[in-house]
């Protein structure tokens, strides 16, 4: 809802100054400027405007949020992460850092180019140091955005891995990896029946050796949810981590 408003505002002003400047510039008689030139350019000052109130307004409140459930502010440079969310480059935005379930945890927004446009989604990213995670993606049916699609259908590495003795399981979850047996071999059925006792697993969950991010492509969590948001990844993750190496603390 939020956005929208965002939108409508955007869209008045810019309308507002197509109409105005024009007329502006004839009453006070300034002939020799170009009305189209000047609409574009104080059109292109109030998006860069709008882009920064909207960026610095989401950041505080991430930070102010995650500041009341023991998160703190950090910079990129803190994320030493071994995957990011679609193996995609992007930028981090209003990146916070805690500890949940005895996991080092980062809450963040992520913002992936995509063209000329762009689109992000807030990740819940957790490390253990001695973890041996296998590569994988792990997807619940039923969660389907075009851009998680595209960027599935074009990662010609990955291959989906079935457990045939679990048929539950894939009824509830596609899983790929550019290792198959591996990802066999750690997904024992133990794992597997506790990933199908929760109920908490709603984001595409993607595994590299030490690190876990969840997310929704696309999706940004609002700030009032990222507790419960880092809350419910943080059961998955803690699932995924002990078949490995059990974390610190309960």
């Amino acid at each position: 809802m939020r956005e929208w408003r965002t939108f409508v505002s955007q869209f008045v002003i810019i309308a507002g100054l197509v109409i105005c400047v024009p007329t502006l510039l004839r009453r006070l008689g300034l002939t020799g400027m170009s009305p189209a030139f000047l609409t574009f350019i104080l059109i292109g000052a109030v998006l860069f405007w709008c882009e920064t109130v909207r960026l610095r307004t989401r950041r505080k409140s991430i930070e102010e949020t995650a500041g009341s459930f023991g998160f703190y502010p950090v910079d990129v440079s803190d994320l030493r992460l071994a995957i990011y969310p679609l193996r995609r480059a992007g930028t981090v935005r209003g990146a916070v850092r805690g500890n949940i379930r005895g996991l080092q945890t980062w809450l963040f927004d992520y913002e992936i180019p995509d063209g000329e446009d762009s689109y992000s989604q807030t990740v819940a990213a957790f490390f253990v140091a001695n973890a041996n995670l296998p590569i994988f993606e792990l997807r619940p049916r039923g969660l389907m955005t075009r851009h998680v699609d595209r960027e599935s259908q074009g990662d010609d590495c990955f291959e989906s891995v079935h457990f045939d003795e679990v048929p539950s399981f894939e009824a509830r979850f596609t899983l790929k990896s550019s290792a198959v047996e591996g990802v066999r071999r750690y997904f024992k059925s133990e794992l597997l029946g506790t990933l199908l006792c929760l109920e908490d697993c709603r984001s595409v969950v993607q595994g590299h050796f030490t690190t876990l991010v969840f997310f929704a492509p696309g999706v940004k969590v609002p700030s009032a949810d990222l507790e419960a948001f880092a809350r419910r990844c943080s059961n998955v993750a803690y699932a995924l981590f002990s078949s490995a190496s059990v974390p610190s603390a309960p």
